[in-house]
């Protein structure tokens, strides 16, 4: 039997953040070049990951290079003198080298763009839509505290029989409604 996944786009931007993840999207790709798993892409997921890439990508660099300033500053003040100069040329090679490459990250983004390219993504239907709006304007979960909006609730609704990988929490969990519901 096929594994159905369907991953949020958190999930995917959090993925490219962290270059221990990269086993995970080789097994991943591998997986969907075997035909063991289908991945489940609604075209809203390729949307937003599109928008948010390069912001993702910039606040990683951003973030890698401030830690560097911080260790730099901590050694300049309590290291000792010796071998401190070719300690911090070290740190200096390597935080030019994330502020010019970040190959890690790059090459994260470049396998979920394999993914998904390997992938037929699923327009949201009029029907869907209209049954994501009609819950809105009911006010019912996950809607009733205007937590989630219509396009955050299109792909649960696109996603029957998938295991659902999602970072939400509090009113609406997509695998404790999607178990609820029979899904």
């Amino acid at each position: 039997m096929k594994l159905r996944l369907l991953i949020d786009t958190s999930v995917w931007l959090d993925i490219t953040k962290d270059s221990r993840h990269l086993p995970l999207l080789d097994a991943l790709l591998t997986m969907k070049e075997a035909d063991a798993v289908e991945l489940i892409l609604p075209q809203i997921i390729l949307d937003e990951f599109a928008r948010n890439r390069d912001r993702v990508i910039a606040s990683t660099r951003a973030s890698l290079s401030s830690h560097f300033k911080r260790v730099k500053d901590a050694i300049v003040q309590f290291g000792p003198e010796e071998g401190r100069d070719k300690v911090l040329r070290h740190l200096n090679e390597i935080d030019h080298r994330i502020a010019v490459g970040s190959e890690a990250v790059s090459e994260a983004v470049s396998l979920i763009e394999k993914l998904f390219t390997m992938t037929v993504p699923i327009p949201a239907s009029e029907n869907i839509k209209a049954r994501a709006a009609d819950r809105a304007i009911a006010k019912v979960a996950p809607f009733h505290r205007q937590i989630w909006t219509c396009p955050g609730f299109v792909p649960v609704r696109c996603s029957c029989w998938a295991a659902f990988c999602s970072k939400a929490t509090g009113d609406f969990q997509p695998i404790a409604e999607c178990l609820r519901r029979g899904l």
